[in-house]
């Protein structure tokens, strides 16, 4: 039999996003205005972690109510059990965006993202050795579309870190949000961590529930002249299953997820040997205590 401090050595496995003191002298002063539209006020903070994902994650009360106190988080602003999965700092960035543009304008993007996030969430065995992503079969004949939305919805998270970090948003991103069919300085990449796979399979075999959200820390790199951010991306993690989005100025790419069948790319953020080290290790302390 499991108990709770077993499961908390599971949730405390991961990353969460950090502000980097060598960007300090790209940051920007705050206008108070949506970064987005840049005409109204910020009244209103997104999502970096979706209610959707975290009902999915929550244990349910005996009102079928989803429990935040089951779910544990580890960040650089908020470490412990959740109170709300709707609101707080530590589900949502800060406030960046007008009511327009946060609920209303990105409405296709969330929709889109809920059923991309809830196809990774109950496809996590399959996707544990699947080579690609089919999108017809997850988003049926207008597949086309829902993969762009999909991209702006994962360009809308970067958009929100980078207002978070006092950070320009380039132009480029907000052509794309704008309704740009093509920005050739964007990626989106599908990865699968071998890391975050073995914590997976560890928690089957020990009967436990291994998934999460996890959002590792974001990066950013200067031009070699020093006069703006050249580089920035970020990663969310599902489970092992990855996206990330990167903005690089001086990249030009064909196309945004072009292909039904998008290829998952395999990367190791922490080795596998290293990840049952850690659990193992936590594990065993719990139980000394």
């Amino acid at each position: 039999m499991w108990t709770d401090s077993d499961r908390a050595a599971y949730d405390r496995w991961g990353l969460d996003m950090e502000s980097s003191k060598a960007l300090d002298r790209y940051r920007v002063p705050d206008t108070g205005l949506c970064w987005w539209c840049r005409e109204q006020s910020a009244s209103t903070a997104e999502h970096r972690f979706k209610a959707t994902d975290l009902r999915q994650m929550a244990d349910v009360t005996s009102s079928c109510h989803p429990d935040p106190s089951s779910i544990f988080h580890v960040g650089s602003s908020y470490n412990g059990v959740l109170k709300t999965v709707k609101k707080g700092n530590a589900v949502r960035w800060s406030k960046s965006l007008c009511k327009d543009c946060n609920g209303g304008r990105d409405h296709k993007m969330d929709a889109s993202y809920e059923r991309y996030s809830d196809y990774v969430w109950n496809h996590q065995n399959e996707l544990a050795t699947a080579r690609v992503i089919d999108w017809k079969v997850l988003y049926g004949v207008e597949w086309r579309v829902w993969v762009v939305d999909l991209a702006r919805y994962f360009t809308k998270q970067l958009g929100c870190l980078l207002s978070q970090q006092s950070l320009p948003v380039p132009d480029e991103i907000i052509e794309f949000m704008d309704d740009k069919k093509e920005v050739r300085c964007l990626s989106f990449e599908i990865l699968r961590d071998s890391g975050r796979l073995e914590f997976h399979r560890m928690a089957v075999e020990r009967g436990q529930d291994g998934r999460g959200i996890w959002m590792p820390q974001a990066y950013g790199w200067p031009s070699r002249v020093g006069d703006r951010i050249e580089i920035m991306g970020c990663e969310t993690y599902i489970g092992f299953v990855g996206m990330r989005v990167e903005y690089d100025a001086n990249k030009r790419r064909s196309s945004i997820f072009s292909a039904r069948r998008y290829k998952i790319e395999d990367v190791t953020c922490v080795e596998p040997h290293e990840v049952r080290k850690i659990i193992s290790a936590e594990i065993a302390k719990q139980h000394a205590g």
